[in-house]
């Protein structure tokens, strides 16, 4: 089964969304990225949702006591068995193995963080946006503007840099000593989930979209 073209749609506005928080991450104020974010992850959950009904449509058709069908985010691979039953598909675990484990692949439980994340931003949406901070980030550059020769490089977690090597003058071709600086950059921190805003909703649509065009390929096998 081929993504719907209203799903298409949506994802090629996910694009867009991306773009725009882009523009906006190094804006003074932080609200606009507020909003974009909430944008996204809402975006992204009613499209899991949309494929997750469409598999209600394929396994079940049509019932006069249709459940409310959301795309399952589940503390332990039982409850989200128990969320089958719940949609009318109990059959889903055993029968439809590979779907199965598409769904059970990315809940928490299973070492995956970002669908609970993205759920809980977006769960957010009826009280408030989420919380985008400015946050000083301290880093290490070395060898601006040179070629490196790395003989050994360690970074013990604590401050430590330990580093032997040189660099190579590129406009020279020169050995000389590799330039090592401090960087100090101010940035923006989702707070929800303590991930930088652009990082965290570029991720998950590239993970929806992969889900999403997963599941639909699967529907069309029923």
């Amino acid at each position: 089964m081929v993504v719907p073209v209203s799903v298409n749609l949506q994802l090629r506005r996910l694009n867009s969304h991306l773009s725009d928080l882009k523009r906006v991450e190094n804006a003074e104020n932080s609200e606009e990225q507020s909003i974009v974010v909430a944008e996204i992850c809402n975006t992204c959950m009613l499209l899991l949702d949309k494929s997750m009904n469409k598999l209600w449509e394929a396994k079940v058709g049509k019932s006069s006591g249709k459940p409310n069908i959301y795309f399952p985010v589940c503390s332990s691979r039982e409850k989200l068995i128990a969320r089958f039953k719940q949609y009318q598909m109990p059959q889903i675990p055993l029968s439809d193995t590979e779907i199965f484990h598409l769904i059970d692949s990315v809940q928490e439980y299973n070492g995956s963080s970002w669908l609970s994340s993205l759920h809980k931003i977006s769960s957010m949406r009826h009280e408030r946006y989420p919380d985008v901070g400015r946050v000083n980030r301290l880093g290490v550059g070395i060898g601006f503007d040179q070629d490196l020769y790395i003989e050994s490089l360690t970074y013990d977690g604590n401050g430590n840099l330990s580093f032997k090597g040189h660099g190579i003058n590129r406009s020279n071709g020169l050995i000389e000593p590799a330039k090592i600086e401090v960087i100090n950059e101010v940035g923006t921190i989702l707070k929800e989930v303590d991930q930088d805003p652009f990082q965290f909703c570029s991720e998950s649509i590239g993970k929806v979209k992969k889900i999403i065009s997963s599941l639909y390929m699967m529907i069309g096998k029923l």
